[in-house]
Parts: C-alpha cells; sequence; structure tokens
C-alpha cells in the first residue's frame, strides 16, 4: 500500500481518499 501511516482521527478517510 502506498498510504502514510493514518492516525486513528484520520481513518475517516483524510489519508485515505
Amino acid at each position: 500500500m502506498n498510504f502514510r501511516t493514518p492516525l486513528k482521527g484520520e481513518l475517516n478517510g483524510a489519508s485515505w481518499s
């Protein structure tokens, strides 16, 4: 996966957009 490690609050889609 090329995503940066998402924080608990970013799991909503901030880093997965």
